[in-house]
């Protein structure tokens, strides 16, 4: 049928998630869709969606956003913005400042001596 994608013994529609289809990691990553697996896996395997979490090499928003629409960089990797600030990772103003968490609603700032961002707050 138009539209369908094909899943070697049958079609699903476009819109069906990654976990209606299976394969190795390449095989997922080939559909038209933004499907992943783990390395190793079989053909058996269901596929996983693509998270921003999966990248943990990308040190730019934009090689992220590549990665995956909307990731961030959290320097070394890859970050779902809708995460709270202390799931970013920061050793200074300077770097917690850039962020914003909880898909924006909360401006992060960093205290001294801490190794991940807060919540920006008035004290």
């Amino acid at each position: 049928m138009k539209g369908c994608l094909t899943k070697k013994t049958g079609c699903l529609a476009p819109t069906d998630p990654c976990t209606s289809y299976s394969g190795s990691k390449a095989t997922c990553e080939g559909f038209t869709l933004k499907c992943t697996n783990a390395d190793g896996v079989s053909e058996t395997t269901a596929c996983t969606n693509i998270t921003c979490a999966g990248n943990t090499t990308a040190t730019s928003d934009d090689a992220c956003n590549s990665h995956h629409k909307g990731c961030l960089t959290k320097g070394t990797g890859c970050i779902d913005p809708s995460e709270a600030c202390t799931a970013y990772p920061g050793t200074s103003t300077d770097i917690c400042g850039k962020f914003t968490g909880s898909s924006g609603a909360n401006k992060c700032w960093w205290i001294t001596g801490g190794t991940t961002c807060v919540n920006k707050a008035c004290t």
